[in-house]
């Protein structure tokens, strides 16, 4: 009986610790059209996966018959088979080809997951990474980077803001939407309502000021966050803000707070050849990312203490944020304010404050702008 006690709790043991490696989401950020209709641009594409446990990743570089070309083949092993809407983002990735890459996603009947991505080796460098988000879930990331753009602004000495003689489009993502309420205050108050007033606040003032102004979405519409991010990706020079509100268990919880990513945050797993030099441009764009942050989290605490003195700074944090990682320019994630909090939801219903806080994020993203330019 002890034998078979034991017998069985090594089984159980066994059954747990070796359980089932589950993808969860994947997203695919890049261009919709061929470099040669667009302007600089570093990354070319990020594709993303999400998983339930962290997952053990093999990767290898093949050599493929066409000329100038390689391949580079990432393999998650003992995953569970994907359905439903997962297996229809899979099957989508399937048809991205383009004139300097190809992708393609296999999952094998042993349960392996096989990412191939073959691609042009005087256009695209590929890097492979592991993180973990900022809701602490695991994530491989695949990177191509764009190597003729990065050679041409390390030559000319500037960034991605620098090449455009005008001033940038801001893109402005208005967080959740449609069937995603985000977060519900105590009062009722949703969040991607105020994410969209805000948004849309922000485009009138930008565009008084001669800023060319994009939205993710402009409506009551529900967007998935690669398609947030599309927007970005036309090579024109851009700054990308998502709005958001925050919220809480605990009803104390108060504050503005403003998030930006950089590769830092990235484990590296491989990277081809060239992609160290990728590197480099990437954690620029990380920096730019920061003094982005920096300038709008400065000029919009600055705003909303004219009118809300009490309003607490919860200061400019680094993370992986999926919306963030899929923007290819300089991006920033603002949390105005806790709709968990009674006072605070009050005032982000307050249309009179809601002008204040627009127009310290304006200030900010004139100031990051001008800075850039002086380079």
């Amino acid at each position: 009986m002890k034998k078979l006690v034991v017998l069985l709790g090594a089984l159980i043991s066994g059954v747990v610790s070796g359980s089932q490696i589950e993808l969860e989401k994947v997203y695919l950020h890049g261009a919709h059209e061929q470099a040669a209709q667009r302007g600089p641009q570093i990354e070319e594409a990020r594709l993303v996966f999400y998983f339930n446990q962290k997952p053990k990743v093999q990767v290898v570089e093949k050599k493929v018959a066409k000329k100038q070309w390689s391949s580079v083949v990432v393999t998650v092993p003992n995953l569970g088979r994907a359905s439903g809407e997962l297996k229809t983002a899979l099957e989508k990735i399937q048809q991205r080809t383009t004139d300097q890459y190809v992708l393609k996603v296999n999952q094998h009947k042993n349960g392996d997951m096989e990412i191939t991505v073959t691609f042009d080796l005087r256009k695209i460098n590929v890097a492979v990474d592991e993180f973990t988000s900022i809701g602490t879930k695991p994530g491989l990331s695949i990177t191509l980077y764009h190597q003729p753009t990065i050679d041409g602004l390390k030559n000319a000495q500037q960034s991605i803001l620098q090449v455009a003689h005008h001033a940038p489009t801001l893109v402005i993502d208005c967080g959740h939407g449609g069937k995603d309420t985000g977060a519900v205050g105590t009062h009722g108050a949703v969040e991607k309502d105020i994410a969209l007033r805000v948004g849309k606040k922000l485009a009138q003032v930008a565009e008084k000021k001669g800023y060319p102004v994009t939205m993710a979405r402009s409506d009551d519409s529900f967007l998935e966050l690669d398609q947030r991010t599309s927007c970005a990706h036309n090579g024109a020079s851009c700054v990308f803000i998502s709005i958001h509100a925050n919220h809480a268990q605990d009803a104390k919880a108060q504050g503005i707070e403003t998030f930006y990513f950089e590769r830092a945050l990235f484990k590296p797993v491989f990277q081809t050849g060239g992609a160290w030099s990728a590197d480099i441009m990437s954690d620029n764009l990380g920096v730019l990312s920061k003094q982005c942050a920096d300038e709008i989290h400065k000029h919009l605490l600055s705003a909303a203490h004219s009118y809300y003195p009490q309003a607490v700074d919860r200061t400019v944090k680094k993370a992986c944020s999926q919306v963030l990682m899929g923007a290819f320019v300089p991006a920033v994630l603002v949390e105005l304010g806790f709709l968990s909090h009674p006072v605070e939801e009050s005032y982000l219903i307050n249309d009179t404050y809601l002008d204040i806080i627009v127009a310290g994020i304006m200030s900010g993203i004139d100031s990051f702008v001008k800075g850039s330019n002086r380079g």
